[in-house]
């Protein structure tokens, strides 16, 4: 079942990417959050799955040779939209607990 999740987490980032429509993985970080707040999940775990996703993509793509001078592209692409997936994230859990959420006293910090 993990595995599932993470292919369709992969998928959509992967279409966000590819259209430059962030409003594709957006929706499904919002949907994400909901389900895992609704299991039990802590807001840190759900957030790390997604950093760590990023944090895979980008050191398989430096292995490539071919992607070699795509590191701006991939931040501006990638990494960024995956940031915007945890601040959304971040607010539906903030909207559903009624409290704040800060990532940092939690050892998160932002990617």
């Amino acid at each position: 079942m993990v595995e599932w999740r993470f292919t369709v987490a992969l998928r959509h980032i992967l279409n966000s990417v590819r259209t430059k429509e962030r409003g594709l993985f957006l929706g499904y970080c919002r949907d994400f959050a909901v389900k895992r707040f609704e299991e039990g999940f802590d807001v840190v775990e759900v957030v790390r799955a997604l950093q760590g996703l990023n944090q895979i993509a980008l050191d398989v793509l430096s292995e490539d040779p071919e992607a070699g001078d795509l590191e701006e592209a991939l931040q501006s692409h990638l990494s960024m939209t995956i940031e915007f997936g945890c601040d959304q994230i971040l607010e539906i859990y903030e909207d559903l607990s009624g409290e704040a959420v800060d990532l940092e006293s939690s050892g998160v910090s932002p990617e």
